[in-house]
């Protein structure tokens, strides 16, 4: 290729028509701006000369020409090293054009070709969006290159640092066998996966992600990865998510950690790859029901129990987990006699006891001044068997209503099935009795939607 092309390693493509481009725009621009001045002519060399004075002295270029014996490659990463707030992606890219020598004895053409063919991540803006919080907030092609490395190195992968570890991975795997172009095919084949993943077109396992996606759970996404890749069987594969998401959901039901996630799921990852493929699903029970830290453990049946009948969840929990709860108790409540298995999103969260439960709920008359009964009657009505789910204007019709018009209410409106129990089956008086009752009746429903391990198939 002809040496006076330079070559941008931060997009990966050969600038000489852009150098053009800009060169013309430039040229129209100046032309454009000397125009308004034509009608006068000293006013025109003035302008012209403040111009050029502008250009020559205040415009700084560095300008590198680089000989037939020099690597372009090389020398954008010596000038990385004097600070350039380059991103860790840009980096690694540079690293397998340079090991892949794009650029170095191609025609311009088919090197731009080759460039976006081993590096597509350039050609789509959804790559560069930045995701996360706060500090955290990184372009996408940086975090899916973490997720990456996290799964091929089986260990942690600490942000800001994916150059050093992908220099590592590249270099030990090219001398026992691999090319540099095996390595950025497995990028862009996993690049792929993540990519449904995060936009959500495996539909095939849509409620998982959605339900990781609420739990904020993006640190079991190398795992996710490496169980897509490894192409299991559907029922397999459901297992495995179905494990992972119970372990998941009770977690955040009885308040526990997620600190040491990390470590937990690349531990399965490394135990699953040296699990036969018939024998997966079984792994990722069983690994996960030996946990006994509390920052790893898989809580149990009574312990669950203990948080719905007891515990004020409506407080503890985000509304989008609160709501994921309730919806999967909905969802498993409708057969396949049912019209539509689907269970609508983004319903309202209604306290069947309302938080203003003075005026329509009152205590009894000995009770109402005691301040034990009155914060036991406030805690009671956050337990999740005074919860249900309904529609935006069903829930404003409710609002403060007592208990038997908000239940005609409900047979008059909801079609969904906890609201139809709850209208068929529900009690005459709605009271702190009623509600136990129904919060141990849903925690039988939350162990059948999201069983421990006992609950899951052992072949």
């Amino acid at each position: 290729m002809d040496r006076g092309s330079q070559y941008d390693c931060v997009s990966g493509r050969f600038l000489r028509s852009r150098v053009v481009q800009a060169r013309d725009y430039f040229t129209n621009q100046t032309e454009q701006w000397l125009e308004q001045f034509d009608q006068d002519s000293d006013l025109k060399v003035r302008a012209a000369d403040a111009l050029e004075a502008t250009v020559s002295r205040h415009l700084e270029l560095v300008v590198i020409d680089l000989d037939d014996t020099d690597d372009p490659h090389v020398i954008f990463e010596t000038l990385n090293a004097r600070g350039s707030p380059l991103l860790q992606s840009d980096i690694v890219k540079n690293k397998v054009f340079h090991d892949a020598k794009i650029g170095i004895d191609d025609d311009e053409v088919e090197a731009n070709k080759e460039a976006i063919r081993i590096w597509p991540f350039d050609q789509d803006d959804w790559w560069s969006q930045e995701i996360g919080r706060g500090l955290q907030r990184r372009p996408r092609i940086d975090v899916f290159l973490n997720h990456w490395l996290t799964l091929r190195n089986r260990s942690e992968m600490k942000p800001y640092d994916e150059f050093r570890a992908f220099e590592k991975y590249a270099d030990s795997n090219t001398t026992t066998g691999s090319t540099i172009l095996d390595i950025a095919r497995d990028l862009r084949e996993l690049g792929a996966i993540y990519r449904d993943v995060e936009e959500l077109r495996r539909t095939d396992i849509i409620q998982f992600l959605k339900r990781r996606n609420v739990m904020n759970a993006g640190v079991v996404t190398p795992l996710v990865l490496w169980l897509l890749s490894e192409e299991l069987p559907s029922l397999q594969l459901a297992k495995c998510l179905s494990a992972i998401e119970s372990f998941l959901v009770r977690r955040v039901v009885c308040g526990y950690s997620a600190r040491s996630y990390g470590e937990l799921f690349v531990g399965l990852i490394r135990k699953l790859s040296e699990t036969s493929t018939e024998c997966k699903d079984g792994t990722v029970v069983s690994y996960l029901a030996e946990q006994t830290s509390q920052a790893a453990l898989w809580p149990g049946n009574n312990e669950l129990r203990e948080r719905f009948v007891e515990a004020p969840l409506y407080q503890y929990l985000t509304r989008g987990r609160f709501r994921m709860v309730l919806e999967g108790i909905e969802s498993e409540l409708r057969t396949n006699m049912a019209e539509t298995a689907e269970v609508p999103e983004n319903l309202n969260i209604e306290h069947i006891m309302p938080q203003s439960w003075h005026s329509n709920w009152p205590l009894s008359e000995e009770l109402d001044e005691d301040e034990d009964a009155v914060a036991a009657h406030d805690q009671t009505i956050h337990t999740i068997g005074n919860l249900t789910l309904v529609n935006g204007r069903l829930n404003s019709s409710l609002s403060n209503a007592p208990w038997i018009r908000k239940r005609e209410t409900l047979a008059d409106h909801s079609v969904l099935f906890l609201n139809k129990r709850l209208v068929n089956q529900g009690p005459e008086v709605w009271d702190e009795k009623a509600i136990n009752k129904r919060s141990k009746w849903m925690h039988k429903r939350m162990v059948s939607v999201w069983p421990h391990a006992s609950g899951f198939d052992s072949d």
